[in-house]
């Protein structure tokens, strides 16, 4: 048993050494520990292995399972006497919180590992918690209190003299000097940082060092090195499958590649980390790379693609607050099983305060920005800006106090905008217009100066932008806002909110309208051009329909195979590859059947090609019906030559047999002569059936299986099913 025992301690030190070499290979090593642990009975070294897994777990970037392993860890070590363990468990636990950018229970678990490390004297410890504590400050922009945390943390390392904290706290301080535009320190703290890292096996520490270093040098001229040093970091994050500084990494490397005006790469380098985690959102860092594709692909005028990407920015970050939701829950929950932590030091006071404010404002912001979405998706989803008007008004009184909503289009023809849409207290307002060079309007001055303006007392702000005020429509107001709509360069028109309330509006309330601003901006760009190809389409009506006929043709035959009417090849790839995709998203089967005609050369020999696309035409028709019969949804193709295939969304093997039983009885009811044939003297057919729950998005494999099936149906003799699931 103590050989055993000694075993697994050192597989134990084995997974603590690949956390930051290999999460993965870490976790399998310390679940290893674990099993043998739970049959063991030995609390203290379970407790020791959830802790490896856990760690692993927020290092690969899987949050929510971090936090539930080192959740069960923390219940297991409490009263074992295990200090060392308890504290580091704290601190991890504090780290997933970190990452989650759940800042108060991060500091919660940081208190806790902090008070354990100090009444156990464990001084490497407290130098990484008071690491931590200072990268909080650091996230809450308290530049002076992070420095301060971390001076703290680098003297505790001083006095343990731990290489890999030394190194770890020294990066540290050159990225917060560089993030804070202290490029001199900055230089000269990652010139220290790299002295230090030399010989050092963390690949991880070193990949951050380079980050660091390539935005310096960037910065300072140095550009190819810059990119040198960063694509060194990012190969080096990528091998070691640490995904969360992955993307800080392709973020940074993606800006700099914008700013040297190679949009092309800087996209390709966010796309990538897209295209490996499409079905994860990984927190924050796939929401910042959502957000900046939008941005950059409104830079290259790719307004469709940065729609999307804004979209899914909205998306990833209604599903990040419900898994903080979630887990304030779990927090709740592991609170009551656990001791309540008092702790009323002034740093918990201080750090708490900072973060009820900051939580607070948080949510304020993601509700608002639930509504601006909701507004934006309806306005980008029409045409005919008009017809939603009145719901655009109600919508926006949820944002902030309005009486008045205005949005003027841009007449380029009089030099005026025109308010066509105007809407006060519930009630449309009369169309009017006004003159760009007029100098009294407030709309007239924001368009020109292009800036939006923000008043909140009309009586006394005015004076700054106009020398007197002249009242146009409707009743006075007391605040307003006026925002230009522009699509890149050029001029829509302008959007205007008015209150008779004094200070009705906020930096809150004009970052949700200058979003807001962009979505209207859009749309009607979109409806204006909309309304000039109606315009055009009514001067050429009778071109036009001949056009959209003729266009209905090319469709139906560029998806349609020209002899047996079915979908061609193009069509199939098409479908599949949507079918796959939803099948992988949903983890559903997914079944796919290749027919081919047995003998199909030898009939063409004997009979002829036409005879031999007669029978083609006649096998699709059978196929189609007994398709049609069983009311499943499939996509039935030609697959090239005598082969047809059919794809089963959500099919079973069993399924996808009963079909292919029922053609094979329709095809032998047909009859049709093939005295060429060695098997029955009639055309017969092979079939070859696959089933998968696809693993990775790549339907090559589930056709492969299929083409395999339909061999093993040859090889057996031909005119029978072959599967494979």
């Amino acid at each position: 048993m103590s050989k055993l025992l000694e075993k697994h301690e050192q597989l134990l030190l084995e997974a603590k050494k690949f956390e930051r070499i290999n999460p993965k290979e870490g976790a399998l090593m310390a679940e290893q520990v674990r099993s043998f642990a739970k049959e063991h009975n030995h609390e203290i070294l379970e407790a020791e292995a959830l802790l490896r897994i856990g760690r692993c777990s927020y290092l690969k970037g899987d949050l929510e399972l971090a936090s539930g392993h080192l959740n069960e860890g923390l219940m297991l070590v409490e009263g074992l006497g295990a200090k060392e363990v308890e504290c580091e468990m704290n601190l991890s636990m504090g780290n997933t919180y970190y990452f989650m950018e759940i800042l108060d229970q991060a500091v919660t678990y940081y208190t806790k590992a902090l008070e354990i490390s100090k009444k156990g004297n464990l001084i490497h410890l407290e130098a990484g918690i008071l690491n931590n504590i200072a990268a909080i400050f650091y996230s809450l922009e308290a530049t002076e209190d992070s420095l301060e945390y971390l001076k703290n943390a680098m003297n505790r390392q001083i006095a343990h003299n731990d290489s890999f904290l030394e190194v770890s706290f020294s990066y540290n301080l050159a990225e917060l000097y560089y993030r804070n535009s202290q490029m001199k320190e900055a230089r000269s703290q990652i010139d220290r940082t790299m002295e230090i890292i030399d010989g050092n096996e963390d690949r991880l520490l070193y990949a951050k060092a380079l980050h660091i270093l390539g935005l310096i040098e960037y910065d300072e001229g140095k550009k190819s090195n810059g990119f040198s040093h960063l694509e060194e970091a990012l190969e080096l994050t990528t091998e070691t499958k640490e995904l969360l500084m992955e993307m800080e990494i392709r973020l940074d490397l993606a800006e700099c590649r914008m700013k040297e005006e190679e949009a092309e790469k800087g996209i390709s380098i966010l796309l990538d980390v897209v295209k490996r985690n499409s079905q994860n959102d990984f927190g924050s860092g796939m929401l910042k790379i959502y957000s900046k594709l939008g941005e950059y692909y409104d830079l290259i005028d790719e307004q469709e693609l940065a729609n999307l990407y804004y979209r899914k920015h909205l998306s990833a970050l209604r599903v990040i607050e419900e898994e903080k939701k979630r887990e304030r829950v779990r927090g709740i929950k592991l609170h009551l099983k656990l001791k309540q932590y008092q702790d009323e030091t002034e740093l918990y006071k201080k750090l708490t305060s900072r973060l009820h404010e900051k939580t607070r404002l948080l949510s304020d912001s993601y509700e608002q920005m639930q509504i601006v979405s909701e507004i934006g998706q309806k306005i980008t989803a029409k045409l005919d800006i008009e017809s939603i008007f009145d719901d655009l008004y109600k919508d926006m009184t949820r944002l902030m106090k309005i009486n008045t909503l205005g949005i003027g289009i841009y007449d380029k023809v009089t030099r005026s905008i025109k308010y066509s849409l105007s809407i006060e207290d519930g009630e449309k307002m009369p169309v009017y217009r006004i003159n760009l060079d007029n100098p009294n309007s407030l709309a007239a001055y924001s368009v020109n100066q292009d800036r939006e303006l923000i008043i909140n007392n009309m009586e006394t702000e005015y004076i700054k932008y106009i020398n007197e005020r002249s009242h146009t429509v409707g009743k006075p107001t007391k605040s307003a806002v006026f925002i230009p709509l522009k699509v890149e360069e050029k001029l829509i028109g302008v959007l205007t909110v008015q209150s008779r309330e004094e200070n009705s509006y906020t930096d809150k309330s004009l970052l949700a309208l200058n979003t807001l601003a962009s979505y209207l901006a859009i749309a009607i760009n979109n409806a204006q051009k909309s309304q000039d190809l109606k315009e055009e389409i009514h001067n050429r009506e009778m071109v036009q329909k001949s056009l959209v006929v003729l266009n209905r043709k090319l469709q139906t035959l560029s998806d349609q195979d020209g002899l047996t009417k079915v979908a061609n090849r193009r069509h199939l790839d098409y479908q599949l590859e949507i079918d796959w995709e939803k099948a992988l998203r949903d983890q559903q089967e997914i079944s796919l059947m290749l027919l081919d005609v047995d003998y199909f050369k030898e009939y063409n020999d004997f009979y002829g090609h036409l005879k031999g696309d007669e029978v083609l035409k006649k096998i699709a028709e059978v196929l189609t019906r007994a398709l049609e019969e069983d009311t499943i949804e499939a996509t039935l193709a030609r697959y090239g030559g005598d082969e047809f295939i059919v794809v089963l969304p959500g099919g079973d093997l069993e399924k996808g047999k009963k079909i292919a039983e029922r053609i094979m009885k329709d095809i032998d009811k047909e009859d049709s002569e093939h005295e060429r044939s060695p098997i029955l003297n009639k055309v017969t057919l092979s079939i070859g059936i696959a089933t998968e729950i696809p693993k990775e998005n790549d339907y090559t494999v589930l056709v492969n299986k299929a083409d395999q099936a339909l061999y093993k149906a040859k090889r057996n003799g031909r005119n029978r099913i072959g599967f494979i699931s």
